[in-house]
């Protein structure tokens, strides 16, 4: 029996398997990058190690590195989790020679579901329906454009190494072909180390649907159900839930038997994912193997109230499986939602910084798979997902209201999320009808957008609270109310900003001891707080109290009225500093990362659309454009460079027009 796992990973997934070994007794190890020092699963493990990044630059990547952790701590096991080294036949072989158990499918099983290629012949074998499309080794233009056209548009780019949506692009004519793949092969060079792509046809209008499977060590192998996937961005899942709506038993059963031959196919003995594409009439295509525990997990496991986790370590020990497949259950309805730290107002652009307040609300029957805890820093070395909210419920309605339930009264300050996003989604027509497919973002991203109104609350609540502190934290006078003088109590302003926009306001005391407030000719009588305790406060506000959950840093305000909207509101100083972004023709990073490539030196002149600068953060590239045509008068940053947001990267000075 296993005694001791070392966690070959980081975040939520380490935590989440620290959980399941502690009610199964089993002591734990948690490796971590020299950032992750002060994470929640080094703190929780039972021990942690620290892991040099390596010849590969990354600690998570350093398969000697954590091998050797392995036996400096006793332990004997190896859990991967998901992402990182879990899909790499080469560390599973590394432990497996170390005399380590290893918490996956055999290595060969790796190889083989790991090239989507030589997967996609495979499983053919075994009756297993796959895409028309073009999986050759000759990977030379010639050839993959003639094959393009023989496999018709639209056609889907896709590294034969890849997964998680690099290395992909959607091609709808021949003449954009060669620029796409130039793009996916570099991308899927620089991802997994192999440029080779697959050609597939590519369905506008299809569901995502994926099986769980597991297999063991006995030679059976089962499916738990499916789960509905569709609702990506850039190819990589959102929302997922399960059962999949309107999927009937025989279709299941269909899919399912499929799955399982997948899994046959490569004498498969541990948790995996079979993912297929289902058309609108009914036909399904094998997509690929993840040979490895799956993000979504969770609403598997909390439609069939299984650990899969458990199931995982179990089977490792060399014990059948616990079930067969007439015993699996499938109770309710559940559904996952992923927090992540990006703005969907600026195409998905990832964020960082600190979370100053992380407060989940406590609802029955509502899982946080996370490693989130207020305080913590958001850096841009990882994928920018912050923790899964899992929902269960005995019916899909059920399940969708407790999630946006819960999605309103989630305090996650300090950063950008798509919190309110995920509500926009699960409040759509289509999405409560459950009649959608993976082009749902794409065809209702703008009006999905979260509403810009301002929270007029959040506004008073802040200068309130902002003037309370004031009058007791100034050297001296601090009785005397903000406003007074001998005259009488006057009208103050003042003005906050609220993403790009300022909002001046008026306000003062009243005769009946509380304040007045006015802004863009509306006119508030009776203003006052009514109780606050550390992140919680309660509006008066003329004839309705509203309880908000709030938190400040500095001169900054975030404030969520309860099951409501979200503003953030920073103090607009009278006095301001000039600030180097203000500067005209300069170039600022929108985000916090590392750059890729600079594009242009001093001196040289660029047309409007030329490409200046690439940068990187947290797993997706983002490229600045000159806005305008003119001549680089500063580059301030070197490649590999990392930079803050809103950092000034270059300078360019625009041409005068022929008007000017």
């Amino acid at each position: 029996m296993i005694q001791k796992i070392l966690i070959a990973n980081r975040g939520e997934i380490a935590q989440r398997i620290i959980r399941t070994c502690r009610k199964l007794g089993i002591s734990t190890v948690a490796v971590y990058a020299e950032q992750d020092a002060d994470s929640l699963p080094v703190v929780s493990a039972d021990e942690a190690m620290v892991i040099p990044p390596g010849e590969v630059g990354n600690a998570y990547l350093n398969i000697p590195g954590l091998i050797h952790a392995a036996q400096a701590t006793g332990a004997d096991a190896i859990h991967p989790g998901y992402g990182f080294l879990s899909e790499r036949a080469e560390f599973a072989r590394a432990c497996r020679e170390a005399g380590l158990i290893w918490i996956g499918p055999h290595p060969d099983a790796i190889d083989w579901m790991g090239d989507k290629a030589r997967s996609k012949a495979r499983v053919q074998a075994f009756d297993v329906p796959t895409i028309p499309g073009y999986s050759g080794e000759d990977q030379t233009l010639p050839t993959l454009m003639n094959e393009a056209e023989r496999i018709g548009f639209p056609l889907l780019l896709k590294a034969s190494a890849g997964g998680g949506g690099k290395g992909m692009r959607i091609v709808r004519e021949l003449a954009d072909l060669a620029e796409a793949l130039e793009a996916a092969k570099r991308e899927s060079q620089a991802a997994f180390g192999d440029d080779r792509m697959l050609l597939e046809r590519y369905f506008d209008s299809a569901q995502h649907i994926e099986f769980q499977v597991f297999g063991d060590q006995h030679g059976q192998i089962i499916h738990l159900n499916e789960r509905a996937c569709s609702i990506q961005r850039r190819y990589q899942k959102v929302i997922e839930e399960a059962p999949a709506p309107g999927m009937d038993e025989a279709l299941r059963g269909e899919m399912g038997a499929a799955a399982v031959r997948v899994a046959q196919s490569v004498q498969y003995d541990q948790a995996g994912t079979v993912e297929f594409i289902l058309t609108p009439s009914g036909q399904f295509y094998f997509l690929e193997m993840n040979t490895r525990l799956q993000v979504e997990h969770p609403v598997t496991e909390a439609i069939t109230g299984l650990d899969l986790v458990e199931w995982q370590i179990r089977v490792a020990e060399g014990a059948p499986l616990p079930l067969n497949q007439s015993q699996i259950p499938l109770d309710g309805h559940a559904i996952e939602c992923r927090l992540y730290a990006e703005d969907p107002q600026s195409e998905f652009l990832p964020d960082a910084g600190t979370m100053h307040l992380w407060q989940p609300a406590d609802i029955e029957h509502v899982r946080y798979d996370t490693a989130m805890f207020s305080g913590v820093e958001i850096g841009t070395d990882y994928d920018p997902m912050l923790a899964k909210i899992i929902v269960h419920a005995d019916h899909r309605d059920g399940a969708i209201r407790k999630m946006t339930h819960e999605l309103g009264r989630l305090a996650a300050f300090g950063v950008v999320t798509n919190q309110a996003y995920l509500r926009s989604i699960l409040e759509h027509p289509d999405m409560l009808k459950g009649e959608y497919d993976t082009q749902f973002l794409h065809r209702y991203h703008p009006d999905l957008l979260p509403n810009e109104s301002v929270d007029p609350a959040a506004c008073m609540i802040a200068t309130l609270m902002d003037i309370d502190g004031e009058s007791h934290t100034r050297p001296a006078f601090q009785g005397i109310p903000s406003g007074w003088t001998n005259m009488g109590p006057r009208t103050q302003r003042i003005t906050w900003i609220i993403g790009e926009k300022e909002y001046e306001w008026r306000f003062g005391r009243n005769g009946a001891g509380d304040w007045w407030f006015e802004h863009a000719g509306h006119r508030w009588e009776h203003v006052s707080i009514r109780s606050i305790d550390t992140h919680s406060v309660s509006l008066n506000l003329d004839d309705r109290h509203t309880r908000y959950i709030y938190t400040q840093q500095g001169d900054r305000w975030w404030i969520q009225q309860w099951g409501g909207l979200k503003t953030e509101l920073t103090f607009k100083d009278p006095f301001p500093l000039p600030k180097a972004e203000d500067s005209e023709g300069a170039y600022v990073a929108p985000m916090p990362g590392k750059v890729v490539s600079v594009m242009v030196e001093m001196g040289q002149e660029v047309s409007k659309g030329d490409p200046l600068v690439i940068l990187s953060s947290m797993k997706m590239e983002n490229t600045l454009y000159a806005h305008q045509s003119g001549k680089i008068a500063e580059v301030r940053v070197e490649e590999t460079a990392t930079v803050a947001a809103k950092e000034v990267l270059l300078v360019l000075a625009p041409h005068e027009s022929p008007e000017s």
